[in-house]
């Protein structure tokens, strides 16, 4: 730095702007440090969402659902049971009754698969949108620091010229 720039203050900027810049990548490396907080949660909804599509282009096995063998062995077995008490084991109405719990219980499985499903796909949507929302809200600190700083450094050496160019404007007589 020369004598005359540090007369006139020219790079007093400096330690300012060294606060500055760091500041902005303190607040992008805190935004994507909170984003990762949301990764398991997207990869989650990412996962479901495929389970999601695939059930729904007919490669779901309803009785691959945790308990619903138990369910449908306990429910056919009170059927079986009411129906031999009524005298109507082997008839078409007790194949009609385990016909229709049977249906009814698949659709109901179905259906809550879907439901739950749907839920974290929901649950990951909702964590990337958050993640985007801190990523973006970092990047602008940062972007915003770095332009700060940039101004500030060009304000000081605009006031530097300004100054010397008095300086020259005072100096101009006494030297002719």
């Amino acid at each position: 730095m020369s004598w005359l720039s540090s007369l006139l203050g020219g790079d007093s900027y400096k330690a300012t702007n060294t606060a500055i810049t760091n500041a902005g990548q303190q607040a992008l490396k805190q935004a994507q440090q909170s984003a990762a907080a949301y990764t398991p949660y997207e990869r989650l909804g990412s996962s479901a969402t495929n389970t999601l599509q695939s059930m729904l282009q007919g490669n779901f096995n309803v009785a691959a659902i945790p308990g619903y063998s138990q369910m449908l062995q306990s429910g056919t077995d009170a059927i079986t049971a009411a129906g031999s008490a009524a005298g109507n084991l082997g008839s078409g109405k007790l194949g009609a009754a385990l016909t229709k719990y049977g249906s009814d219980l698949a659709a109901q499985q179905y259906n809550q698969q879907l439901q739950n499903l749907m839920g974290l796909a929901g649950m990951g949507q909702s964590a990337v949108g958050s993640q985007a929302g801190l990523l973006q809200s970092g990047t602008e600190s940062n972007l915003n620091a770095q332009m700060q700083a940039a101004a500030n450094k060009q304000a000081a050496k605009s006031n530097a010229l300004n100054q010397t160019l008095q300086l020259a404007g005072m100096a101009l007589p006494y030297i002719f």
